[in-house]
């Protein structure tokens, strides 16, 4: 059921958005950031930068490749030279990281080279592969070697609460065969192990929008991978994934999609040719 999961479901996936600037601070750039993973790309051969956090300024680094950074509590970055940074948000990082990544039982026994500043920041030196991108380490995260690789960052990021709300969303549609979109938002949330108010509060914050609706989405990507690669029926499918009636999932299906459930199963041939 997972072959052709990117092909469908990749506009599914929780909205980012990367940013890039250019750095040039021969007298030094300063820059106050938090809830970020930075991406730094070193340009000219003097650059090095610092971080300064509450506990006092940290070491001077000097880097021949690109850093990976991430950061929660805010901090301070002190540039030298010229570089290219490139962040995105540390909660949109994790969306995507869960969304990526949420059929997966992680042990974290793969560990990186880590530099600590302090609990709340990690970096580590990148591989020397410069073709290597931010948003490669986010949705490759699945490849034995980029799990290797970056595992201290991967760590990192899922220690954030909004990569634990996408994936209990996500294994409700999975493993609960999506029935769980038509249980209370209080079922849901005290599934989860806070209350309902707070859920809500926290589905809002880190999804944009209410749990039940990110469930819906979700839930119709999740029955076109079925319709797309399984061998039953419309009906079934529609059962089996708590739609009230095969009408109210054909509607539902073409509400998200453009097309119906019979054109989804026309597609299978088009997706193996």
């Amino acid at each position: 059921m997972r072959g052709k999961i990117q092909q469908v479901m990749s506009d599914f996936r929780p909205s980012f958005s990367v940013n890039a600037e250019e750095i040039s601070g021969e007298r030094g750039v300063t820059t106050q950031l938090h809830d970020k993973v930075l991406y730094l790309v070193p340009i000219s051969k003097n650059a090095y930068f610092s971080i300064h956090t509450n506990e006092g300024p940290g070491k001077w680094v000097k880097p021949f490749h690109a850093i990976i950074v991430g950061v929660q509590s805010l901090v301070t970055f002190c540039f030298y030279g010229e570089w290219r940074m490139i962040d995105i948000s540390l909660n949109e990082a994790a969306a995507l990281l869960a969304f990526t990544e949420y059929d997966i039982k992680y042990h974290d026994e793969i560990q990186s080279p880590i530099i600590n500043v302090e609990e709340n920041i990690f970096y580590s030196l990148l591989v020397k592969d410069q073709n290597v991108t931010l948003q490669d380490i986010l949705l490759l995260s699945k490849n034995p070697a980029f799990q290797e690789s970056y595992a201290g960052i991967y760590h990192f990021i899922r220690q954030r609460e909004c990569y634990w709300i996408v994936n209990y969303l996500l294994s409700l549609i999975v493993n609960g065969n999506g029935d769980a979109v038509n249980n209370k938002i209080q079922e849901v949330s005290k599934r989860y192990g806070v209350s309902e108010s707070y859920f809500r509060r926290l589905c809002h914050r880190y999804l944009k929008r209410g749990a039940k609706g990110q469930m819906r989405i979700w839930r119709a990507a999740y029955c076109a991978l079925q319709l797309i690669e399984g061998n039953s029926s419309i009906s079934v499918i529609a059962q089996d994934n708590g739609y009230s009636s095969s009408s109210h999932f054909s509607m539902e299906i073409k509400s998200f999609f453009g097309i119906t459930p019979k054109s989804f199963r026309a597609l299978e041939g088009f997706l193996y040719e």
